[in-house]
C-alpha cells in the first residue's frame, strides 16, 4: 500500500515539475515587469511594443521602431517611450492622436524629469495631445530633421 502511495505521488510530483519547467521561460521572461528598467534601441522586442500599445491604446504603424523606453513598475505603472515612426505612417498615428481629448498635462507618473532622452520639444511638434481615463497618456509626435518621433508618457 505504501509503495503505491509513493508511485502515485512520484508521478505527481514529476507532472509538477514538468509543469513548472514549461511555464518557467514565460515567468522570468515577465519578471522586467516588475522591477524599473531602461531600454535603449538594441534593448526593444515585440513584447514592449505590444505593451506600448495595449497600454496606450494607440496602433502603431508597420515599421515603428523603438529608440528609448523607461519603466516604473506596479503598484502604479508609468513607462516613457520614444518611437520613430515611418513617415508612411504618419497620418494614421496623427488621426488617432488627433482624437485625443486633452491639452498636454505635466507628467503624473515621474518619470519625465529622470529621463536625460525625454525631450519632446528639441524637435518640431506636430501634434501634442494629452487624454485621461482612468489612465494618463500624453503623446507628442515630432519631426527631427527626417524623422518622426513619437514621444509617450503613460501613467495609471
Amino acid at each position: 500500500m505504501k509503495m503505491k502511495r509513493i508511485t502515485v505521488l512520484g508521478i505527481v510530483g514529476t507532472a509538477a515539475l514538468l509543469a513548472a519547467l514549461c511555464f518557467l521561460p514565460r515567468a522570468v521572461d515577465q519578471s522586467r515587469w516588475y522591477t524599473n528598467f531602461e531600454l535603449s534601441a538594441n534593448g526593444f522586442d515585440t513584447e514592449v511594443m505590444k505593451e506600448i500599445q495595449r497600454s496606450s491604446g494607440l496602433i502603431l504603424p508597420d515599421g515603428a521602431r523603438g529608440v528609448r523606453f523607461a519603466y516604473k513598475p506596479p503598484i502604479d505603472p508609468a513607462f516613457l517611450a520614444v518611437i520613430e515612426i515611418p513617415i508612411p505612417g504618419r497620418d494614421s498615428l496623427l488621426r488617432q492622436i488627433e482624437h485625443m481629448n486633452g491639452r498636454p498635462i505635466p507628467s503624473i507618473g515621474g518619470l519625465d524629469g529622470k529621463m536625460s532622452w525625454w525631450k519632446p520639444a528639441e524637435g518640431e511638434v506636430i501634434i501634442d495631445r494629452a487624454s485621461s481615463d482612468g489612465r494618463t497618456l500624453r503623446a507628442v509626435l515630432t519631426r527631427n530633421g527626417e524623422k518622426l518621433l513619437l514621444f509617450l508618457d503613460y501613467s495609471t
